[in-house]
């Protein structure tokens, strides 16, 4: 299993990280290099790569779309974590679809071949249920993605779960709701549109608000990425909903 260096006690990993100088591809690297793992983060800009370096990982500049980089990434490691992935409401569709469905794709196909310990898959879980006004979902709530941007996500998750049953890729999906924390986008989206007088609520505002802290998202990639399991999709939150 591509030099076999992790055990259930939890010794250390070599593990790729895809979109690892985003906002929470940076706190998974900074979690797995202080858990002693061996960490390669891919990262499209030069300027991802020295902060990689003080977090402790090693840097693979190139795109989740050439499946030459891809190869190359993916040889002799023993996990991977898939960050690439666009979020919900991407400016530029045809750029966003890209990212998700051909980076997917070539980084599945380069890892056909191996014999990997785990594969973490970071998905998302805003518009992809089916629900009722008010009514609560958990993982076993209908899938019934209803914006162009998260039937691209869905379609990116079937494809990863296809591998599983297919040719036993070991792979985990984890859908988050809104990820807050330090440089992440709720400051921006939330609290400066409410500072200036232009958020809105609608109807009288009694609803909940799911969302889960960087750190925390973080630490359940690196849970499922070390316990490995296998064919299965998590919601991932906080312990109470705002």
């Amino acid at each position: 299993m591509n030099g076999a260096r992790f055990s259930v006690r939890g010794h250390s990993m070599r593990i790729l990280v895809t979109g690892a100088g985003g906002f929470i591809g940076s706190e998974l690297v900074r979690q797995l290099c202080g858990a002693g793992h061996e960490v390669l983060g891919l990262v499209r800009t030069p300027a991802k790569v020295e902060e990689l370096r003080t977090l402790g990982a090693i840097s693979i500049l190139g795109d989740v779309r050439d499946p030459e980089v891809m190869r190359q990434a993916v040889a002799k490691v023993d996990a991977i974590a898939h960050l690439a992935l666009p979020r919900a409401g991407e400016g530029n569709p045809r750029v966003a679809r890209e990212v998700s469905m051909r980076g997917t794709e070539a980084l599945l196909e380069a890892c056909r071949d191996g014999s990997l310990h785990s594969f973490v898959l970071a998905s998302g879980a805003l518009g992809i249920y089916r629900h009722g006004p008010g009514e609560w979902i958990d993982e076993s709530a209908p899938e019934e993605p209803s914006t162009p941007s998260t039937r691209d996500r869905h379609r990116a998750d079937e494809i990863v779960r296809a591998a599983h049953r297919e040719w036993g890729l070991r792979a985990t999906i984890l859908r988050p709701p809104i990820v807050y924390g330090l440089g992440g986008a709720f400051k921006p989206f939330f609290l400066d549109f409410m500072r200036r007088g232009l958020y809105r609520v609608v109807g009288d505002g009694s609803y909940f608000l799911n969302v889960v802290h960087v750190e925390d998202c973080a630490a359940a990639y690196r849970s499922a990425l070390e316990r490995a399991p296998a064919g299965e999709t998590f919601l991932i939150v906080d312990d109470e909903p705002v």
